[in-house]
């Protein structure tokens, strides 16, 4: 005879599995699929027993899954529901997996909102410096994480502004992987002792997002002037 619960293209005696993948910006309300349920047995009903506390999906008598509450997959990444199809007096368990995928949904986060990196004027051109938040977290060093998945997550740095002359006037730059300054011209605390920037983190999603910090660069004094005698006194 015919499966009671299933279409003629669901083989087996259960327990049966069923998956989906569901973008996790997926608007409530939308219809997600349909379970191969058959639709000739007007006694049939379908329960999640398991699973889903919050309610998030509904799934109606013939099968029908819609989105009752949003997803966040930063939050819940995977769903498994274990429902029970009745009718009569037979019952057989279900399971539907929901693997909530990723849309770039979050920029990238800075753990301070501004951060300081002290650099000796007498620093060799190339040599690196990492910067460190300059207040509050006391220790954490320049550094943006993105709580997306696979490239949404990939975090590149920029220095996007700088003094009125242009970027190109900076004696160093940023690493755009590892967020650490790097010496690219002779320092000169008494020609300028300190610069203010804001370095941008962009993530590799489509489109990126981007969040800036300001970063005040300071240049150590070192003592590489000798004494001068004023003019008059020659």
């Amino acid at each position: 005879c015919r499966n009671m619960f299933f279409n003629d293209t669901v083989e087996g005696i259960g327990p049966f599995e069923f998956s989906a993948d569901i973008p996790e910006t997926t608007p409530v309300g939308s219809f997600l699929g349909r379970l191969p349920l058959r639709t000739d047995q007007p006694s049939l009903k379908v329960y999640i027993v398991k699973g889903d506390d919050t309610g998030v999906f509904n799934v109606s008598s013939v099968g029908g899954v819609t989105l009752a509450r949003p997803l966040d997959r930063e939050v819940t990444p995977l769903f498994t529901l274990a429902l029970e199809l009745t009718a009569k007096n037979l019952t057989i368990p279900l399971d539907v997996i929901i693997t909530v995928t990723d849309v770039n949904d979050n920029a990238p986060a800075f753990s301070a909102e501004d951060y300081t990196v002290s650099i000796p004027e007498g620093a060799l051109v190339s040599s690196v410096w990492a910067g460190a938040a300059s207040s509050g977290a006391n220790g954490t060093r320049l550094f943006a994480e993105d709580a997306d998945e696979g490239p949404n997550a990939v975090v590149t740095y920029a220095i996007t502004a700088g003094p009125e002359a242009g970027n190109d006037s900076l004696p160093f730059s940023i690493d755009p992987e590892t967020a650490e300054f790097i010496v690219t011209a002779k320092l000169d605390h008494e020609a300028e002792a300190a610069y203010t920037v804001l370095v941008t983190a962009s993530d590799a999603g489509s489109p990126p997002m981007r969040t800036s910090v300001p970063v005040t660069v300071t240049i150590l004094n070192e003592n590489d002037n000798g004494p001068v005698f004023p003019a008059d006194i020659l």
